[in-house]
């Protein structure tokens, strides 16, 4: 089970996946920090970690302050530390406007063995967009949290910053692809789909 938290000017999915025993994760938490605080004490949760899809500052605003709030890791790519250590630097030239909010501090990269006791999700790398994209894959759900990989309707993650890739975004997407034709497809911006519509959209796949 899982609860999609639309936050910040750039409209950025930010997701509570629900764990059995009242615990979840809190995935892209692009900002509204207190709002995302508030929403897990609605709801009862205990939250264990923050997860981010990649890098990007409309994804990880809140990141810091939910960790000095809940007392809980930060996880992301080491490939995407580049941006996690330019947060508000970049946020303030996209957003045009003074940034309060600090780079968080990384507490694990999802390239090593994490131990967060859930067998539940697995960890599909998916680079393109940026060079630490992931996407994580809820098997028994068939959800799949994509960030900015993959959206609705055909749309895929901007391919023209200069440290994007577009080959790897196909490669990505490829895999994507392959998942049961029923995976809900959550992405980081927009409605959800799933993996049998895309598929009408990416047919070279």
């Amino acid at each position: 089970m899982y609860k999609k938290l639309v936050v910040g000017s750039l409209e950025t999915n930010c997701y509570l996946y629900f764990l059995k025993d009242h615990s979840c994760l809190i995935i892209d938490p692009g900002d509204d920090a207190e709002y995302i605080a508030d929403k897990i004490t609605e709801y009862n949760l205990k939250p264990l970690a923050i997860i981010a899809t990649h890098g990007h500052f409309d994804h990880i605003l809140s990141v810091d302050q939910l960790k000095k709030s809940f007392s809980i890791p930060f996880l992301i790519s080491k490939k995407d530390e580049f941006l996690v250590r330019s947060m508000t630097q970049r946020a303030k030239r996209w957003l045009k406007r003074e940034v309060y909010e600090q780079n968080p501090k990384i507490d694990n990269y999802l390239e090593n063995k994490i131990s967060l006791k859930i067998n539940e999700f697995k960890i599909i790398e998916t680079p393109g967009h940026t060079p630490g994209g992931i996407c994580i894959y809820i098997s028994e759900e068939k959800l799949l949290f994509t960030g900015d990989t993959i959206f609705t309707d055909g749309y895929v993650g901007r391919t023209d910053f200069s440290y994007s890739n577009k080959l790897d975004l196909e490669n990505s997407i490829k895999l994507i692809l392959q998942l049961p034709d029923e995976t809900k497809v959550l992405s980081g911006h927009g409605e959800e789909t799933n993996v049998k519509k895309e598929k009408k959209y990416h047919k070279k796949y």
